[in-house]
């Protein structure tokens, strides 16, 4: 009797080292079934958002006790206890880069500082995504650098603080990675506007002085135009009374209508902005957006120019618009299509301060059986 079934196998495999060759992590990952195939179908018919695109960082694979016992959880793909099938997502993602070689784009995210990673030749060395030929199998190899500078607002230094913490005010811990399709996100964002405040956080002085007016301008969602005025409190809760940045988080979040404000630890220990002050619109999807008003001649008191690490006008960066979520499948429309988690892997919590390169190594290897007659 003839048999045509052909079973196609992808094994995933993560090697962590840091600058001193250290090994942080050697371990299998798991494949998302559905996903994987769904990208081998779409590459096979010349289609788009079938590639490998960005390398994801999380810290909510584990569960760590008081006195440091681990609980890991069930990597997600797609299957039970997973219930989100080809919507799969890292439990609690913090961190993304671009790994495409082919995209301008590499190397970017938020947090991301690309110039300071080493050069990558496409197809050939260094961060990107490659395939070998191994006789009957082929491994495709997805290679991403962590440099000294990444992700803004990290430890300056490996030696503060306990590695097998969660991520909290400027630490970068994670204890999950997933491989992503291109594609839109699950779920809608909201649209940002971050001031860079050159990597602050909640604790840190913010410079401003106290019992003082300060003001700015900003549009929210296209609406009108937005004069918030706020006075600092006689005394700050920082040393010596200084007006810290998280009691400015605290001042911010009650004049401005429909976004809200933050940066790392505050309004909560757990917030990450990367070290940057945050504007965010309380709305998602394509008209979510905040416009901060940068003026040509500031006034005495502009608010931004009183933070003691802002540089006028460039401290004010370009503005994050929201995205609406992305569809299952739409091959003639794919830029409306979602991402895709390919693989994802879960594993004791790794801290990555700014005294540490880690370069990450994903191997996927992929083989056909043969068929039978």
């Amino acid at each position: 009797m003839k048999q045509e079934r052909v079973f196609i196998e992808a094994t995933g495999h993560v090697l962590i080292k840091d600058d001193l060759n250290n090994i942080l992590l050697n371990k299998k990952n798991a494949v998302h079934p559905q996903n994987m195939a769904r990208i081998i179908g779409r590459a096979l018919a010349h289609e788009e958002n079938s590639w490998i695109y960005r390398m994801a960082f999380g810290n909510g694979g584990t569960i760590v006790s008081s006195n440091f016992e681990i609980t890991y959880k069930t990597p997600n793909d797609g299957q039970p206890p997973d219930p989100n099938t080809w919507k799969s997502q890292l439990y609690n993602e913090v961190y993304s880069e671009i790994v495409d070689d082919q995209s301008g784009l590499i190397g970017t995210g938020p947090g991301a500082v690309p110039a300071n990673d080493p050069p990558s030749i496409p197809n050939v060395s260094g961060p990107g995504v490659r395939s070998t030929e191994l006789g009957t199998t082929t491994q495709v190899l997805i290679e991403c650098v962590l440099n000294p500078s990444e992700p803004t607002g990290e430890f300056p230094t490996d030696t503060v603080g306990p590695p097998n913490v969660q991520v909290s005010q400027g630490t970068f811990v994670f204890d999950e990675i997933g491989l992503f399709t291109s594609g839109l996100p699950q779920v809608a964002t909201a649209g940002y506007q971050d001031a860079n405040v050159d990597t602050r956080d909640g604790t840190d002085d913010s410079g401003l002085a106290p019992s003082t007016l300060y003001t700015f301008q900003i549009t929210v969602d296209g609406g009108a135009l937005q004069t918030i005025n706020i006075t600092t409190p006689s005394s700050g809760s920082g040393a010596l009374g200084v007006i810290t940045y998280s009691d400015l988080v605290s001042l911010l979040n009650g004049p401005i209508t429909g976004a809200t404000v933050s940066i790392d630890g505050a309004p909560t220990p757990t917030t990450n902005t990367f070290g940057f002050l945050r504007f965010t619109s309380a709305t998602t999807g394509a008209l979510s957006e905040i416009d901060i008003d940068v003026p040509l001649a500031p006034p005495g008191n502009w608010l931004f120019n009183s933070l003691n690490t802002f540089v006028y006008p460039t401290g004010i960066l370009t503005a994050i618009p929201g995205v609406p979520a992305g569809l299952q499948n739409a091959p003639t429309a794919p830029a409306t299509e979602a991402d895709r988690l390919l693989t994802h892997i879960i594993f004791s919590p790794i801290l990555k301060a700014a005294n540490r390169t880690l370069t990450i190594l994903y191997t996927l290897t992929i083989s056909v059986a043969r068929s039978s007659f």
